[in-house]
């Protein structure tokens, strides 16, 4: 059982149909999102 966390940079909170930020540095939040096994878990906003 192989866990991972992943953070990806966004330009809105609408989880993982948020468009990803191109400048990390001016991303207005992050989605965190847990994969287990290959599969999405769980996500987060940060």
């Amino acid at each position: 059982m192989e866990k991972i966390r992943i953070a990806i940079p966004t330009e809105e909170m609408e989880g993982l149909e948020s468009k990803i930020s191109e400048v990390l540095g001016k991303a207005k939040a992050f989605v965190v999102v847990e994969v287990e096994d290959g599969e999405i878990k769980n996500e987060s906003f940060e």
